[in-house]
Formats: structure tokens, C-alpha cells, sequence
């Protein structure tokens, strides 16, 4: 198997966090085929995937270790999601540092043209000045790329040059290979979170948020949940910090075209605060469906701080797997 490849070239701090972007969005992107796999594996068991089922009907046995294998597994993305999500936000807010390589300038071309044809190979560091940018060579990709503007502040205007001879025109260049049409990546995911030191949650209530925790990517944050701005299937994950001495049961419900109370978190009576985690796949019908955790207790819960006082009172995080059709 191949080993990744990273540019030996000393990137700017944006091109620096574009391709820690661009690798989070890859990262998803073979999330969402995995977790696509594990429907498939399901449909197949049941019988209800078009190119093919199991010999004989499946059992109730097989059903169960069927879903007990998707559960292992949306656990896993569940966690992997969590750390991507830090990983995002902390390439966003990456501080700029002092200091550092900056390379040379070595040289100045009127057009990239001329570059490319005078130095068709360049050497990390060594960079070239055609007005007004900077361009350095870019050695993942084998080609020049414009880093920047080079201009400094305007200077006085100087006493006009004598005109010069016209150069002969170059012969007209070969048209290159149409390229392969790229890959479209629109992800949709957020996450929102309540800060407040205590929730309380009436029976059959919906889970009230304050904020929402991370970039909202075609969702929106909503007291009740997550608004999301297209159909399709999601992968819902949500977080609540119980209060000692209750018990109980919550449940995740899409409104405005969607599948209600599923992926349910069953909770007992503890002498300390309890968390309560819920996680499972929502089809939402409709643009504009909002995903809700609700309280499906027959009595009224409190949530609460963690014991580390830092956090959050309950959480709730979306990332869409596929488009309809399913």
C-alpha cells in the first residue's frame, strides 16, 4: 500500500490549513463509504438489497449480530467524528507563529510562461518574482504556484522609458488534454451544545441547546436541535450529562418529514451524574427537517455540568452519509 505524500516546500500558514481542511474532508468522505457499506450489509441480511440476499431468509440470530457489528462500527465513527472535529477546529484557529524559513527570491520572469519554459523544474525555497506575486515551485503537484502579492507601497511615478522594439510573436502552443472532471465534495455536518450549568427537561420535552460548538456546514443551529438544509440520510450522535438519582430514557426525533424517537439512551439511578450517549442513522425527507433529542421519561430530568466544570450540559452532532434516493 502507498504511504501518503507532503509537499517539501515550506507552505504558507492558509495553504497549510487548506490541506489539513481538504485531508478532514477526505477523512469523511471514506467515513461516509464505510458507514454507506454497513447499510448495505444490513439490506443485504434483510433482504431488500436490489443486487442481491442471503440464500435463506435471515434469522433473528443473524439480524442481531448484524446489528450488533453496524453498532461497533458507527461507534467507532462516532468517535472518529468527535476528533475530526477538534482537528478542524483547531486548524481554524491555529495561531500565526513567528519566525520561520521564508526562502530566497531568485530571480524574475515578465509572464509565467517565461517561468515555466526558463525553469520548467524548481527547487523548494527558491522562489521567482513576476509583477506583482511570487511564485514558488510546487513539488507534490510539479507545477508553479502563485504564493502571494509582492507589491510593496506605491512609490513615486518615474520619468517615462523610451519605447521599445516589438518582439517577434512565438509560435502558437499545442491545446492541451481536457482533464478528468474532479471529484464534488459538499459536506453537511454541525454541532451544537447547551452551556448553561442545569437543563431541566419536563417528560416528553425536547432538549433545549444554547450554542453551537463547531462550523455549521449546511445546518444551522436551532434551540431544538440541528436544522439541516438538505434530505438524506444522517449519522446522529448526542451527549447528556444526567443528574445523580435519576433514571430514565431519551430519544433522537426528526421533524418535518423524517423518522421519530430512535437511537434511544437508557439511563438507571446513580449516586453520581451519569452520561447518557445516543447514536443512530435519521432519514430526513424534507429540507429543512430539525433533529431533536427528546425526554421519553415519564417524569421531568435535570441535566448537569460535568463534575469537571468544564463542558457542556448536552450535546448534539449530525454529518450526512448519503443523498435520496436510498
Amino acid at each position: 500500500m502507498s504511504m501518503p505524500t507532503f509537499p517539501t516546500s515550506s507552505p504558507k500558514r492558509e495553504e497549510s490549513i487548506n490541506q489539513i481542511l481538504s485531508s478532514i474532508a477526505m477523512e469523511e468522505l471514506g467515513l461516509s463509504h464505510i458507514l454507506n457499506a454497513e447499510g448495505e450489509k444490513i439490506q443485504y441480511v434483510l433482504g431488500t438489497l436490489e443486487e442481491g440476499s442471503l440464500p435463506e431468509p435471515a434469522t433473528v440470530d443473524d439480524v442481531l449480530k448484524v446489528n450488533a457489528s453496524v453498532q461497533n462500527i458507527l461507534k467507532a465513527t462516532a468517535y472518529n467524528q468527535m476528533f475530526l472535529n477538534d482537528k478542524m477546529i483547531n486548524a481554524i484557529n491555529a495561531p500565526i507563529q513567528p519566525g520561520g524559513s521564508l526562502g530566497e527570491i531568485v530571480g524574475s520572469y515578465p509572464t509565467l510562461s517565461d517561468l515555466q519554459e526558463a525553469v520548467p523544474i524548481g527547487v523548494p525555497g527558491k522562489y521567482y518574482f513576476i509583477d506583482p506575486y511570487v511564485y514558488a515551485w510546487d513539488s507534490v503537484n510539479n507545477k508553479w504556484i502563485n504564493i502571494g502579492n509582492f507589491t510593496g507601497p506605491q512609490g513615486p511615478v518615474g520619468a517615462t522609458g523610451p519605447q521599445g522594439i516589438p518582439g517577434p510573436t512565438g509560435p502558437q502552443g499545442d491545446i492541451g488534454p481536457t482533464g478528468n472532471a474532479g471529484l464534488a465534495f459538499s459536506p453537511v455536518l454541525g454541532m451544537v451544545m447547551n452551556t448553561t450549568n442545569t437543563a431541566t427537561v419536563p417528560s416528553a420535552t425536547i432538549v433545549p441547546f444554547t450554542s453551537n460548538a463547531s462550523a455549521m456546514i449546511g445546518t444551522t443551529f436551532v434551540t431544538d436541535g440541528i436544522q439541516v438544509s438538505e434530505p438524506g440520510m444522517y449519522q446522529v450522535q448526542y451527549q447528556l450529562n444526567v443528574g445523580p438519582g435519576q433514571s430514565g430514557t431519551f430519544g433522537l426525533i426528526s421533524e418535518n418529514g423524517g423518522l421519530g424517537m430512535i437511537g434511544r439512551a437508557v439511563f438507571q439511578a446513580a449516586e453520581t451524574s451519569e452520561t447518557a450517549t445516543g447514536i443512530a442513522i435519521v432519514q430526513v425527507r424534507l429540507a429543512g427537517g430539525i433533529i431533536s433529542v427528546v425526554n421519553e421519561s415519564p417524569t421531568t430530568i435535570t441535566l448537569i455540568n460535568p463534575p469537571s466544570g468544564a463542558g457542556a450540559v448536552a450535546t448534539l452532532s449530525v454529518f450526512k452519509l448519503s443523498d435520496p434516493p436510498y
